[in-house]
């Protein structure tokens, strides 16, 4: 399944995978219980109206991502450095248990870099 959220990145790059992000998520993305953060995540295939709820998953704002896509790793840390908000979409089999990034929109940054 496919699912995204929107929010600022920080991003650390590695030898192995491409990068390792940690994703700050928009308001309306973001949720606090007990004293925990959590990152909402829209699902992009959700099943048909009325046969189930599950729209959205929520991950730790604590948990990373990892991005093995080494072109998006380097859109990410440009994003990251900038503070600009991007769009993360995860592939995953089990809710975002385990979830990589497989795209991000980013908007264009006019100047900045």
């Amino acid at each position: 399944m496919k699912a995204a959220t929107y929010g600022t990145v920080r991003v650390r790059l590695a030898e192995k995978e491409a990068a390792t992000i940690f994703i700050s998520p928009a308001p309306n993305y973001s949720v606090k219980d007990k004293g925990v953060d959590y990152v909402v995540f829209m699902v992009d295939d959700p099943k048909p109206e009325g046969s189930s709820p599950d729209r959205h998953f929520l991950r730790k704002a604590s948990d990373h991502l990892s991005v093995s896509d080494r072109d998006i790793a380097r859109e990410l840390a440009a994003a990251a450095l900038s503070g600009t908000k991007v769009k993360i979409e995860i592939e995953s089999t089990d809710r975002g248990v385990h979830a990589r990034v497989v795209g991000a929109e980013i908007p264009g940054i006019s100047g900045q870099l």
